[in-house]
C-alpha cells in the first residue's frame, strides 16, 4: 500500500516537473533582467510610490510579489533554478492577464481578423489638401531635398578643388 502511494506521489511530482518545464520552455524569454524587478520593488516601497498608490487606489498595494520575483530571478540567474524561473514566468503571465483583462472583457467592439481591404487607399481630397502644408510633409520634402543634394554631390566630384601631393 505504501509503495503505491510513493509511486503516485512520484507521478504527481514528475507531472509538475513536466508542466514547469513546458512553461519554462515556452515563456523563458519573458523573464526580465533582475535589476528591473529590484527597481519595481524599490519604486513600490518608496514614498513617491506609496503616495501614488494611495492617490490612485485609496490604499497601499502589496509589494511582496515584486520582492518574490526579484528573489526568484536571482535564484534563476545565479543557480539556474528552473522552478524559480517558472515562478517568475507565472507572475509575469498573471500580471499580463490582469493588464489585458479590460481588453478581453470589452464586448462593445468586434475584433477583426484582418485589416480592411482598402486600408492604404489615398486620402480624400480635403484631407490631402489640408495635409499638404503640414509640418510633417514640409519636413519630409526638406529631408528628401537634402538627400538628393548629398547624392548629387557624391556622384559629381567638385571640379574646382585640387589636391596635390609633393
Amino acid at each position: 500500500m505504501s509503495e503505491n502511494n510513493v509511486t503516485q506521489e512520484q507521478t504527481v511530482v514528475n507531472e509538475k516537473k513536466v508542466k514547469h518545464q513546458e512553461i519554462y520552455d515556452k515563456y523563458s524569454e519573458w523573464i526580465r533582467p533582475c535589476s528591473i524587478y529590484k527597481d519595481e520593488f524599490k519604486e513600490c516601497k518608496s514614498f513617491k510610490g506609496r503616495f501614488n498608490q494611495y492617490y490612485v487606489f485609496g490604499e497601499y498595494l502589496n509589494c511582496d510579489q515584486w520582492r518574490d520575483d526579484y528573489n526568484n530571478c536571482q535564484k534563476h540567474s545565479w543557480f539556474d533554478d528552473k522552478e524559480a524561473g517558472t515562478s517568475v514566468i507565472q507572475s509575469e503571465l498573471s500580471r499580463r492577464a490582469a493588464r489585458l483583462k479590460a481588453h478581453y472583457d470589452n464586448d462593445v467592439w468586434t475584433k477583426r481578423e484582418h485589416p480592411p481591404s482598402d486600408w492604404n487607399k489615398p486620402l480624400p481630397a480635403f484631407l490631402a489638401e489640408r495635409s499638404k502644408y503640414s509640418y510633417l510633409t514640409l519636413k519630409a520634402t526638406e529631408l528628401n531635398e537634402e538627400e538628393q543634394l548629398n547624392a548629387k554631390s557624391l556622384s559629381e566630384p567638385n571640379k574646382s578643388s585640387f589636391c596635390t601631393f609633393m
